[in-house]
């Protein structure tokens, strides 16, 4: 299997601006929809299920309001990332600030230390403050991956 990168995995039907939900079920709906939609492997509820199935054994919600839900699943063939931006603040567990930042991924089961990687190189992204506020102001889906793929330029150099 190819290596798997950020910028490779960003797929722009999972990019959104200012996205709607009031609960993460709502923004994983929102991102399942899409992901079934390009992957054709599983259906919208299965996605939803396996994002939720990763929060209930531990939550992707990070201190600075950034969500990390990530879906694996057998006979997903390649991975898949998102990003999102939250018209308002979503409680997304009981241990963290609300998340506004949500950067997602699907990927194939047998294959987690990749998924592992690409988790890591948005994790990197999201870290720097500039750049989440940078994201958290985006005024559309455009501009949103158009700072996306600068942003993944910036680390692959």
């Amino acid at each position: 299997m190819a290596a798997v990168s950020f910028a490779a995995s960003l797929d722009r039907r999972l990019v959104g601006a200012r996205v709607v939900a009031s609960t993460r079920l709502e923004v994983f709906s929102w991102l399942s929809i899409r992901a079934a939609r390009r992957l054709r492997t599983h259906g919208a509820e299965e996605f939803v299920a396996l994002f939720e199935a990763r929060e209930q054994s531990l939550s992707t919600a990070t201190p600075e309001g950034v969500a990390f839900p990530h879906a694996l699943g057998s006979g997903i063939e390649r991975s898949l990332a998102g990003v999102l931006t939250l018209s308002e603040p979503v409680r997304w567990d009981h241990r963290h600030p609300p998340t506004q930042l949500v950067l997602a991924t699907i990927g194939p089961r047998d294959t987690p230390h990749l998924h592992v990687r690409l988790l890591a190189e948005m994790a990197t992204m999201a870290a720097d403050r500039t750049r989440r506020e940078q994201l958290l102001a985006a005024p559309s889906d455009e501009a949103l991956l158009e700072l996306l793929r600068t942003f993944a330029d910036d680390a692959a150099r």
